[in-house]
């Protein structure tokens, strides 16, 4: 038994598919149906339920999985443990971050981060909150970029700055907030976390209504088309830049939401990551406020 069979048992279990699963791992696929046959016979455990186009996790599979996982996240730690006796931030450094900041803040900070560790390679992607945690405890990102607050005792959370939230309504129309009790409110589809953070700040449960868009630039598009109003992230508004069907009013300065790099806490290169939330406080743009 390899690391490498045990990737390919996360990669089918993630897949489902043992083709897709094969393409990931950069194998033919009979290469990793027959790894994953003999493991399973070595193992004397059926991972997984096989029928045609489809793959399931057998109960003692799924429980497997999570050791196997764990298995994975440990012989990263020894990976990163090695590299932090030379150069820790050597080689991919793998960042995630939320889809409402990462596109509006990582490319203010990939060129001063190159330049602050040119050994190191900034490799960025995004994905909502819950996945970008799963990914960071399972050693699959080094960071995440995430708002706060974040209870998972895994995680060691930095704050980086404050972003205000602005209102963004079609122009020659004033935004009916709060007088109409959100009637007009439009928010991101569930799992955004902007989407929870809007209703908690206009004192709502739930949407009042069916407006939704799955990210920033429909949002801002169906307001220009006067479907409703709703809250933008400054960085957000800035990047996307003004369009003459669109205006944009200033809320309370306490209006926004407080975003944090995570790390994981096991992560034997504290000192060095503690450098590169130095450089993202730096660098933050305007109107950011940068955490002490």
């Amino acid at each position: 038994m390899s690391l490498r069979d045990l990737e390919y048992l996360v990669a089918v279990a993630e897949c489902r598919h043992f083709g897709r699963a094969a393409e990931r791992c950069g194998v033919s696929q009979p290469a990793l149906s027959a790894q994953v046959r003999k493991l399973e016979s070595w193992l004397g455990v059926t991972v997984f339920e096989r029928s045609p186009g489809r793959v399931l996790l057998t109960g003692q599979g799924a429980a497997l999985l999570a050791r196997v996982r764990g298995v994975l996240a440990e012989a990263q730690g020894l990976v990163e443990l090695a590299r932090a006796a030379g150069a820790p931030l050597a080689g991919a450094f793998r960042i995630g971050a939320i889809p409402t900041i990462g596109p509006y803040f990582l490319p203010h900070a990939l060129r001063p981060m190159r330049e602050a560790f040119p050994d190191t390679r900034p490799v960025v992607s995004e994905a909502r909150t819950v996945d970008l945690v799963d990914r960071l405890k399972n050693g699959e990102l080094d960071a995440a970029l995430l708002c706060l607050p974040q209870e998972d005792p895994a995680l060691a959370l930095h704050p980086l700055f404050f972003e205000p939230f602005l209102m963004m309504h079609a122009a020659g129309a004033q935004p009916g907030w709060p007088e109409d009790g959100g009637d007009g409110l439009l928010v991101l589809d569930e799992g955004h976390c902007l989407r929870d953070q809007t209703l908690a700040i206009c004192g709502l449960q739930a949407p009042p209504g069916r407006r939704h868009a799955a990210g920033l630039e429909l949002l801002r598009q169906m307001v220009a088309a006067g479907e409703g109003y709703a809250l933008m992230p400054a960085l957000a508004a800035a990047a996307l830049g003004d369009a003459p069907s669109l205006a944009y009013g200033e809320l309370a300065s306490e209006v926004g939401r407080e975003v944090a790099l995570a790390v994981r806490r096991t992560d034997p290169r504290a000192a060095h990551l503690a450098a590169v939330v130095g450089l993202f406080r730096r660098i933050a743009p305007a109107p950011l406020r940068v955490a002490c």
